[in-house]
Parts: C-alpha cells; structure tokens; sequence
C-alpha cells in the first residue's frame, strides 16, 4: 500500500506546481504499480473479508468488500467482477435479493468483456450460480432456471463435475417449486451418478431423499420407499446419524400410509434409537409419541406399551424448554388413552393441561380470529349486535367450524365453564384456544 499512497503524494505535487510532462510519466508508471499491487494484495484483502462473511458478520463483510472495490479500477477486470459477486453474495444474506441480484448481473456484465480464459469462465459460471439462486428467493423460477442452465453449460464446458452434478440437484428443486415432477425426477437422476462417480456420498444421499419425497408427494409408496432405502443406507455407512433419522421418519410415514405396520413401527424405533445416540431429546419425545400414535390406532391391544410411550415422551417433554416441547400433542395422546381406559376424570385433566399448554403456540394463529373473538365479546356487552354476529357465526359454520359455533352460542346462553365447552363439544386445540381466549376478553370486559 506504500507504493500506491507515495505515488498519490508525488502526483499531488507534480499537479499542484504545474509539472505536466513529468506528471504524465509518473501516471503511466503509476497505473502500472497499481495493478502490480491488485495481484499481490487482493487475496490477503479478500480473505480479511470473507472471514468475516464466514462469521455472518455480513453487513461488515459488505462493507469490507465495498471499500476494496473503491480501490479497484473502474474499468471491468477479474478481481473487481470477484468483488462484485461478494457484495452480492452479502447482500443476499441481510434478504435484499433485488440489490443482491443487480450486483450478479453487473459481475457478469463485466465478466463478459474480459478475455474468456478458463478462470474467467468459471468465475462467470458461479456468478450464474449465485443469480439463480437469488432469483429463486424472488419467486423468479424462470429467471432462476435460466441462469442455472448457463451454469450447467460452463460447469460441463470447464469439465467441473463437480458443480455439474449440483447445479442438476439445484436444478430438481427448482422444478418441484414451479411443478414439474417429472422434470425434477429427470434432474435428480442425472445428479445421481455425478455424485457417486465424484465418491460424494453425502451429496448423492440427499438426491435420494429428495427422490423419495418427490415419489412420496405423489403416493408412490414402493418407489418413495426405495429412494428412501439407498439415502438411509447411505447416511447409515457414513455415520450421519442427524440425517438418517430424517429418512428413518419418512420411511416410517411411507410405510405407514400403505399399510405395512410392522416396518412402521420398526422404523420409527429406530429413530428412537438414533435420537438417543445423538442425544436429541426432542426427536427422541417425538418419536415415543410416534409409536404410541401408531399403537393406539392400529392396535389397541397394545394400549399397556402405547401408555408407556406416552408417558416417556411427556417425562422428555416437561425437561425441555417450552418453546421447543411439544407436550400439548403428548396431553392429548394421554387424554386419548385415559379415554379407553374409560377414566372420564384423567381424560379431562389431561385435556386441560393440553389447552393450557397450546395457549402459547396457538398465538399466532388467534390473531387470525381475533375479529370473531372480539365481535363475541362486543355482543356480550350490546346485545343488540346479534343479528351481525350471527352472519358471521353462520359464515364460519359453512367453512365447516361447527363445533365452534355451537360452542359460542353457548357462550351467548350463558355458559362460561372452559372444560365443559371444549369436552363436550369435542372441540380440537384450535378451537379450544379461541373459545378460552373469548371467556377471558370476557371476564376482563366485565371486571372493568
């Protein structure tokens, strides 16, 4: 950096005392110096910035980047095209994918009037990567096609396998958001043995669980279950213990919607296991609740196992933090089987503690009734609002909200008991939130 600073000194000098010719000379020699130092300095100074990128400090990596660019020549050239693509890429992850985009493409315009070397080329194949991927955030699944397609043409003309095989993966995905399976399932397949030539098999067990999900959404359950074997099998080689037990659910799920209970159940045990392993608490809580669902509504002589499993997933769940438990799915379960059990009371119990627990996940979702519930409270206060309640009322019924209905016009009659509201209209957790959250606007209104 001397180099360029006592250049800049010199020029100062020679300009501010007239020396034209000798100014002239120096400048040619500067230009010279100054690109001598772009080579030299530009990987010392971009590893500083994406050390930051990498720590997610990424508005201080875009500024970083920023200030190398300004010391750049304006004039196109690899490592200014390199710089670009950072701010983009920094850009795009503070979410402002418009302003991420216009910097691809502004790389890629000045990529374009450079010599097409290979380096050049390549770098010109990873900022189509980049916009693609930017594109497919906008909701621009034809733009986004379009740039992965002039990837894949550079990847496969620079013999860059390994990208080839990825941006075909890239390229599956995209295809199932803008709903073309077949073209997803073509893709997939042509990433496959990239992959496995490539010796990648973390790589080529994520294709085959995407394979399976793409048969599975289509109720193709043998070959779902197929795909899901070879990424299981896979994960399982390679001690991805976090990974197979997400194929190990799956393929629980498959075989549970064709009917083959026992692989069901073998396969959510081992789940069970694996989240023991891995010391997962709440994949282990969900997978005891899995089995004991699954005993109870296949084989309600096994109803002594499906308590102990629901009993082992509500212990898991009462360690956890409330935000991360689950435990209303378990207090219903409970619920359920006290029911068979024929203990009205437990039953009962458990279901209360099921609402009291959803209250909190059920938040966001109240803002959504937060019109009928204050419209219910309203008419508790004017009476003569009925008439417009009721069209509402009415409105929701025929969405198909009529144990809702009911139970608020007994609200209106009178009825202010939560439990016998929610039971004995069977009411299911979302409605027993909005029905809990009227009685308490309403015991509020009227303390006030």
């Amino acid at each position: 950096n001397w180099a360029i600073d006592f250049a800049g000194y010199v020029n100062s000098f020679l300009n501010e005392f007239g020396i034209k010719s000798d100014l002239a000379k120096l400048t040619g020699r500067g230009k010279n110096a100054i690109k001598q130092v772009d080579e030299n300095w530009f990987q010392s100074h971009s590893s500083q910035c994406e050390q930051l990128y990498k720590l997610n400090r990424h508005q201080e990596a875009q500024a970083a980047f920023e200030n190398m660019l300004e010391q750049l020549e304006e004039t196109p050239n690899y490592y200014r095209s390199v710089t670009l693509g950072w701010i983009g890429r920094c850009l795009a992850e503070q979410k402002q994918f418009e302003s991420s985009a216009d910097y691809f493409r502004q790389s890629l315009t000045e990529l374009a009037q450079l010599e097409q070397s290979q380096k050049v080329r390549k770098e010109f194949g990873r900022m189509q990567t980049y916009l693609a991927t930017v594109l497919k955030e906008m909701n621009d699944y034809s733009g986004a096609k379009g740039a992965y397609e002039a990837a894949l043409n550079i990847m496969r003309e620079t013999k860059d396998t390994r990208n080839e095989a990825a941006i075909q993966s890239q390229l599956g995905s995209l295809a199932l958001l803008y709903g073309s399976p077949n073209e997803a399932e073509q893709r997939f397949r042509l990433a496959l043995p990239l992959f496995k030539a490539l010796n990648l098999p973390k790589s080529e067990a994520d294709v085959w669980h995407k394979l399976g999900s793409l048969y599975q959404k289509h109720q193709q359950w043998q070959t779902a279950t197929q795909a899901y074997l070879q990424a299981a099998q896979i994960r399982e080689a390679q001690s991805d213990i976090v990974a197979a037990i997400e194929t190990w659910y799956q393929l629980a799920q498959v075989n549970q919607a064709f009917g083959n209970l026992p692989e069901t159940e073998r396969w959510y045990r081992k789940v069970i296991e694996g989240s023991k392993s891995i010391r997962d608490w709440k994949k282990l809580s969900n997978g005891y609740r899995n089995v004991a669902e699954l005993l109870l509504q296949t084989q309600p002589h096994r109803l002594g196992e499906a308590l102990k499993f629901a009993e082992a997933s509500l212990s898991i769940d009462k360690s956890l933090a409330p935000n991360e438990s689950e435990i209303w799915k378990t207090y219903t379960l409970l619920a359920k089987i006290a029911d068979l059990q024929n203990n009205s009371a437990l039953a009962q119990n458990f279901r209360s503690l099921a609402r009291q627990a959803n209250v909190v996940n059920k938040q966001g979702e109240l803002q959504q009734h937060q019109q009928l519930i204050d419209a219910v409270v309203q008419t508790m206060t004017k009476p003569e609002l009925r008439t417009q309640l009721e069209t509402m009322l009415q409105q929701r019924e025929n969405k198909g909200w009529t144990k809702l209905v009911v139970a608020i016009r007994k609200i209106l009659n009178g009825e202010r008991n939560l439990d016998n509201l929610c039971d004995k209209e069977c009411l299911d957790l979302t409605d027993a939130v909005i029905i809990q959250k009227i009685l308490q606007d309403i015991s509020t209104t009227f303390k006030v």
